[in-house]
C-alpha cells in the first residue's frame, strides 16, 4: 500500500488527501489513516491524530486513546489529547484522567483543556485534586480554566486569583476564552460572582490596543454588560 512509501514527501500527500476521499471511499481512509497513525515520522502521526478529529472518524478512537497514553513523542501525545477533546466523546474521560499524570507539561496542559471540553461539573472534584497536586504553572491555570468552563465557581476563582498575580498575555488570552465559553453556553453563573471586576479587567484589555485581544474584549464586555442589564430591564 502506497502509505508505507519511504519517501516522506508522498505520506505527507497522503494525508492531505484524506478529505476528499472520505466520503466516497471511507474504509479506505479509515485503513490509512490508521497506518498513519502508527507512522515512523512523529510530524505524521500527530496530523493523523488531527485528521481523526477533523473528518470524525469516530471508529479510530481507541486507537487515539492509546497514542495519548503510549506514544514516545509528547507532540504526538498532546494532538492524541487534543483530538480526543475535539471528538466530544465522554467515554474518553477515563484516558485523561491518566494523561493528566504524563511526565510531559505540554501534554498535561492540552488533557487538562481537553477535560474541559467532555467534562461536566460533576467530574469538577477531580479537576480540583489535580490542581492542588500540579507543579507546573501554566498547568494549574489551565486545569482552572476547566473547572471554569464546567460552571465552577470555585474554580472560576482560583483562575481569577492566579490572574490577578500574572496578568500575561496568554492567561489574558485563557481568561477571554473562558469568558466567550461561558457565555456562548448560556452557564454564565460564575462570571456573575464579581461582574464588575471582570468587566474592568475585559475593559482595560479592550483599551490595551493589543491587535490580538483588544477586539474579543470589547466585544465580550459588551455581551456582559447586556447579560448583567437584563434582570434590570425585566423588573
Amino acid at each position: 500500500m502506497k502509505v508505507r512509501h519511504p519517501d516522506y514527501a508522498v505520506r505527507e500527500r497522503i494525508v492531505q488527501v484524506l478529505p476528499e476521499l472520505v466520503h466516497s471511499h471511507r474504509g479506505l481512509v479509515l485503513e490509512l489513516t490508521t497506518l498513519l497513525l502508527h507512522d515512523r515520522e512523529m510530524l505524521l502521526r500527530a496530523e493523523a491524530c488531527s485528521t481523526v478529529a477533523d473528518l470524525k472518524l469516530i471508529e479510530l478512537r481507541n486507537e487515539v486513546e492509546q497514542m495519548a497514553l503510549v506514544d514516545s513523542n509528547w507532540v504526538v501525545r498532546a494532538e492524541a489529547v487534543e483530538t480526543l477533546g475535539d471528538m466530544g466523546d465522554r467515554a474518553a474521560l477515563p484516558v485523561l484522567l491518566s494523561a493528566a499524570d504524563d511526565p510531559d507539561e505540554n501534554v498535561r496542559a492540552y488533557t487538562a483543556i481537553a477535560s474541559g471540553l467532555l467534562g461536566t461539573l460533576q467530574d469538577e472534584s477531580w479537576l480540583e485534586k489535580w490542581a492542588g497536586r500540579e507543579p507546573c504553572e501554566r498547568v494549574r491555570n489551565e486545569i482552572n480554566a476547566a473547572r471554569a468552563r464546567l460552571g465552577s465557581d470555585a474554580g472560576w476563582k482560583a483562575f481569577i486569583g492566579a490572574f490577578k498575580v500574572t496578568d500575561t498575555e496568554f492567561v489574558i488570552e485563557l481568561l477571554l476564552t473562558i469568558v466567550g465559553d461561558l457565555l456562548e453556553r448560556r452557564t454564565p453563573g460564575p462570571l456573575l460572582s464579581d461582574p464588575t471586576s471582570l468587566l474592568y479587567v475585559l475593559r482595560k484589555e479592550a483599551a490595551s490596543g493589543r491587535h490580538t485581544t483588544a477586539n474579543r474584549a470589547r466585544i465580550l464586555a459588551e455581551r456582559l454588560e447586556s447579560l448583567i442589564s437584563k434582570p434590570v430591564e425585566n423588573s
